[in-house]
């Protein structure tokens, strides 16, 4: 399993909620790395694991570099140092992922802020979510520039920043004006997630009180490229 796919652990959590005039509305709970945590947790982690490499060796192998060979021994170094990365990877994006709270209902949509702090916006005034780059590329020719990626050999696109050009942010408009919600490293995931909120929007129409018609395991059942297995 690729390390970057450890984003997706539970990315999008929705749930069906009941206000206190009985209308019913989708709370989602998005958890996501911004580009500079992104960047923190792939050097602590990488730090961190070569600590332990070292630690190992210091404190271990000379009580049993006398029931085992040499090699036994660097193959156990190598094998705990490498572990060690991947648990402390793990355990940090778990740890220093952003979290955000956007509840849609019939007549609103609103998005925490802060702790206590919320925007409130009225779907009676068009709402939509889109997402923007951080590359001064358009959306297609970043995903094809991140596809030929691998094969370029020009120093002057290595140098630049390529936390920020993988990543995306989460833009939700309300009456034509953008209001910038997260930034999520991963283009794939920030339009995973922008396309969820989005068909929530479809799925609890603007207007709309009382039950909410379609729930949520109707909208993600069971199907073949179903997002809530896509980890």
């Amino acid at each position: 399993m690729e390390l970057r796919r450890l984003t997706l652990w539970g990315y999008f959590r929705q749930t069906t909620r009941t206000d206190k005039t009985g209308n019913q509305y989708v709370k989602v709970r998005i958890r996501a790395l911004s580009p500079f945590r992104r960047k923190v947790v792939d050097h602590l982690s990488a730090w961190l694991g070569v600590f332990c490499t070292i630690l190992l060796a210091l404190l271990i192998i000379p009580l049993v570099l006398a029931e085992l060979l040499p090699l036994a021994a660097l193959l156990l170094i190598a094998l705990v140092g490498g572990l060690s990365y991947i648990f402390l990877m793990a355990f940090l994006i778990l740890l220093v992922s952003k979290r955000k709270t956007i509840l849609i209902g019939g007549s609103y949509v609103r998005v925490r802020r802060y702790l206590f702090f919320w925007s409130y916006l009225d779907r009676a005034r068009h709402v939509t979510f889109t997402e923007q780059s951080y590359s001064p590329l358009s959306n297609e020719k970043l995903k094809e520039e991140l596809i030929h990626e691998a094969a370029e050999t020009d120093d002057t696109q290595k140098s630049l920043k390529p936390y920020y050009r993988h990543s995306k942010m989460l833009i939700i408009e309300h009456r034509g004006i953008p209001y910038h919600v997260m930034s999520i490293y991963d283009v794939v995931l920030a339009e995973q997630i922008r396309c969820r909120l989005q068909a929530l929007l479809l799925d609890v129409p603007s207007g709309s009180l009382g039950q909410i018609a379609v729930s949520p395991e109707e909208i993600w059942g069971k199907q073949a490229g179903d997002l809530n297995h896509g980890s």
